[in-house]
């Protein structure tokens, strides 16, 4: 554990909206804000500038020892005068192990454009479980706006997009994959940014990029994270959520609809203090509607973040 005693590792620096802490490889970002009681007190010049103090145990940040209680300062989070959230750390991310997911209460059309980071573990890909990770399949509505890799066991690296239901599973006849995205187990190990383009047709993951069949069928119901909503023929709903590795990291979410920004999801401990708001578990904070979603399924998420 990094504590603060290492005082002549301590280096403050500004940027835009806020104050940078560096103690050791830790970067801190510092706000006008207390978010927090106790918290980090750091004066600059005449001003205090404060850093989040959480009871938790989060690896890779600085921790501090006050009234026999160890406290982590995750220091990611930058908010303006009215005591909203407006920026986060780049490292922190929300870890799902199969049996959480976050509902996005968004439908998306026919000018969806959603832009992930994430990861995954770095265990084998198992041979049973789910594979999608992300997005709605509606089967009634014969459409489809989701990711997953392949169903084989030898497909773990194989990443198939979708913005229109495939006709190998009942969808219409002009909707066809040609082909999946194929990374290999650096890029599906480390951060990288995953977009999924409605309104342009194509797909990424990381350096590699998939052209689309158009969209023209849209959804009634909303995207998932850490899994895939799938409405059957009759009309039921099951939530089948990603389970083929041990472990699936998102960093950071963001939708667009025809280029408009109305989700910006970045996760956050429980704790946390967001105006007059307590975040009460571990999940996600929109930024556009200074909104918190919570985990819908069962166990808890993991906060961390990386070095």
């Amino acid at each position: 554990m990094r504590f603060i005693i290492f005082l002549l590792l301590l280096f403050i620096s500004p940027s835009a909206d806020a104050r940078i802490l560096h103690v050791g490889s830790n970067i801190i970002k510092l706000s006008q804000t207390k978010t927090t009681s106790p918290a980090l007190h750091i004066k600059v010049d005449n001003e205090i500038w404060y850093g989040t103090m959480l009871p938790t145990f989060i690896q890779n940040t600085l921790h501090i020892r006050h009234n026999t209680v160890v406290y982590s300062v995750p220091g990611c989070y930058v908010f303006d005068e009215n005591k909203r959230l407006i920026d986060a750390n780049e490292n922190i991310y929300l870890k799902g192990t199969g049996t959480q997911w976050i509902d996005t209460n968004h439908i998306p059309t026919l000018v969806t454009r959603t832009e992930m980071e994430l990861k995954f573990s770095d265990d084998e890909y198992k041979g049973t479980g789910y594979e999608g990770f992300f997005g709605i399949g509606d089967l009634n509505a014969n459409s489809a706006y989701s990711i997953n890799f392949g169903g084989a066991k030898s497909q773990g690296y194989n990443v198939f997009p979708w913005i229109c239901h495939y006709k190998g599973g009942g969808g219409p006849s002009w909707c066809n994959s040609f082909g999946s995205i194929l990374i290999d187990k650096n890029l599906k190990t480390s951060k990288q940014t995953v977009i999924l383009d409605a309104k342009n047709n194509y797909a990424q993951y990381g350096t590699r990029q998939h052209s689309l069949q158009g969209r023209n069928t849209t959804e009634s119901y909303a995207i998932v994270l850490f899994g895939t909503r799938v409405i059957k023929k009759d009309g039921s709903e099951e939530i089948r959520l990603y389970s083929r590795n041990d472990a699936m990291y998102i960093y950071s979410t963001k939708i667009y609809e025809d280029d408009v920004l109305i989700r910006h999801f970045v996760p956050v401990p429980s704790g946390l203090k967001i105006g007059d708001f307590i975040v009460p578990e571990n999940g996600m904070w929109d930024i556009v509607e200074q909104k918190f979603y919570g985990n819908m399924g069962t166990g808890e998420f993991i906060y961390g973040i990386d070095e």
